[in-house]
């Protein structure tokens, strides 16, 4: 046995932990998983049947610009139905030279002439970094 002395009180206060920094960075993943599934979402808001491709590629950027087209040929961006003709307008508020990346979600049904008019208005207000989502084909077994 141990006789007892001055410090077997501090023995106990040192053995205790202080959990508000652990509960502080808890919370602040909560709200970075909660804030960036939000961002995820917001780019598949307006759901589209996307074709199939060998070579599909993962090439999505945080600073692209997704735009749908649906299989009733409208087109959608971050949500909100834009008419054709004014896709160009719209698209020039958007722009940002530093981030000009667009995002394509065409679905299958929708004929090339549309996406051809989409791509002609991005041409003309000067954006080159276009990708097209498919997704990737099934292996045959």
């Amino acid at each position: 046995m141990r006789p007892p002395n001055d410090k077997s009180t501090d023995r106990h206060t040192s053995d205790e932990f202080n959990m508000t920094p652990m509960i502080d960075v808890v919370f602040l993943l909560i709200i970075f998983f909660l804030v960036s599934s939000h961002l995820a979402r917001q780019e598949h808001r307006h759901a589209v049947t996307l074709s199939k491709s060998n070579s599909a590629l993962q090439t999505s950027t945080d600073e692209s610009i997704a735009i749908a087209i649906d299989h009733q040929n409208k087109v959608w961006i971050r949500g909100k139905q834009i008419d054709i003709p004014d896709l160009k307008t719209y698209l020039d508020g958007l722009h940002n030279p530093s981030s000009p990346a667009i995002r394509l979600r065409v679905d299958r049904q929708v004929g090339y002439s549309v996406v051809e008019t989409v791509l002609q208005s991005l041409h003309d207000l000067g954006i080159r970094n276009v990708s097209i989502a498919t997704l990737p084909q099934q292996p045959k077994t």
